[in-house]
């Protein structure tokens, strides 16, 4: 009997401790991404010992002349990784207080839809999309199509804060955050700050 209680005992200690496993990994901050753009796209590029692991870029798929442009965000990782969130920030750099830019979320690429949140940042003039759990569709590339509310003024540009988190897959795996920021061009160009 006693024996028994051990076994049931050690049993459960060994799965608590296995269901922990993937706190073995690091966590590994990304930052200065490299720059990537063409006429029409800006694209940030992470890389983990010399080799690309995160490639993400926003750019406008066309010019209209309504108050509202469309705008996609793709996500690209390496083989082996899976995207856990997403958190973008725009603005069009607006004095605090102001009314931030409207953004909607045009389509998402990518089925079951996740939990997806949108707020309004009045303190930093912005807009923020956050999913917080990607879920299945974290495993391949995602894209996100958006209406952007136009800027009354010139230069169009609007700035965004990218942050996504993405973990390796397998229990001894480790997670990255991946965080940039830039300025994109409504008219294309490299847009930088």
């Amino acid at each position: 009997m006693r024996r028994r209680r051990f076994l049931h005992a050690s049993g459960v200690a060994a799965c608590a401790s296995l269901a922990g496993c993937s706190a073995f990994g690091k966590t590994i901050h990304l930052h200065n991404p490299e720059r990537e753009d063409d006429e029409t796209r800006a694209s940030w590029v992470f890389r983990e010992g010399g080799t690309k692991l995160l490639n993400v870029g926003i750019g406008y798929s066309g010019l209209s002349e309504s108050a509202y442009r469309p705008l996609e965000y793709h996500t690209w990782h390496r083989e082996g990784t899976t995207v856990e969130s997403i958190r973008l920030e725009f603005g069009f750099g607006r004095p605090a207080g102001e009314v931030p830019p409207d953004v909607y979320l045009d389509t998402f690429d990518g089925s079951p839809d996740p939990e997806i949140r949108f707020r309004d940042d009045h303190d930093a003039g912005a807009t923020i999309l956050e999913i917080p759990d990607v879920g299945p569709v974290g495993i391949g590339s995602l894209s996100l199509q958006f209406l952007v509310e136009r800027p009354d003024s010139t230069p169009e540009e609007m700035h965004v804060v990218i942050r996504e988190v993405l973990s390796e897959n397998g229990r001894f795996g480790d997670r990255y955050v991946a965080e940039a920021d830039g300025r994109v061009s409504f008219t294309g160009g490299d847009g930088r700050p």
